[in-house]
C-alpha cells in the first residue's frame, strides 16, 4: 500500500505533536525532570495539566479497576489518543487536507526563450 505525500505529511506531523506532548509530560510530571524544583513551588502547573488529561486518567482508573491508582498502561493509551487526535486536527492546518492540494500545470508559454528583438509567427 503506497501512501500519497499528503497522507505522510500529515502523519509526520500528528507523530511529531504527540512526541512533543509526551515530552511536555515528562517535563511536568517525573522526578528526573530539570522542571521537577521547580514544579515542586508551583502545584498549579501539574494540577491543570493533569486537568487537560482528565479523560486519560479516568481511562487509566477504568483499565486498572483500581480507583486509588490508575493504570499506567491504560493512562498512556487514553493519552496518545486524546493528544493524537488533536495533533490529527492540527495537521489539518499546517498540512492542509487532501482537497486543498492543486496540480500545477505549466502554460503553453512555458519553456519558450523569447528574444526581446525577435517575433514569432
Amino acid at each position: 500500500m503506497r501512501f500519497s505525500r499528503w497522507v505522510a505529511a500529515s502523519l509526520a506531523c500528528t507523530f511529531a505533536f504527540v512526541a512533543v506532548v509526551l515530552f511536555g509530560d515528562w517535563l511536568i510530571r517525573s522526578d528526573v525532570s530539570p522542571l521537577h524544583h521547580y514544579l515542586l513551588w508551583h502545584p498549579a502547573v501539574g494540577n491543570a495539566w493533569m486537568g487537560i488529561n482528565r479523560g486519560p486518567l479516568l481511562l487509566g482508573f477504568a483499565l486498572s479497576g483500581n480507583v486509588h491508582q490508575p493504570s499506567m498502561a491504560g493512562f498512556m493509551l487514553g493519552f496518545v489518543l486524546q493528544w493524537g487526535f488533536l495533533g490529527a486536527l492540527l495537521s489539518l492546518f499546517v498540512v492542509g487536507g487532501p482537497e486543498s492540494r492543486t496540480e500545477w500545470t505549466p502554460s503553453p508559454a512555458r519553456g519558450r526563450s523569447h528574444s526581446a528583438g525577435s517575433k514569432r509567427r
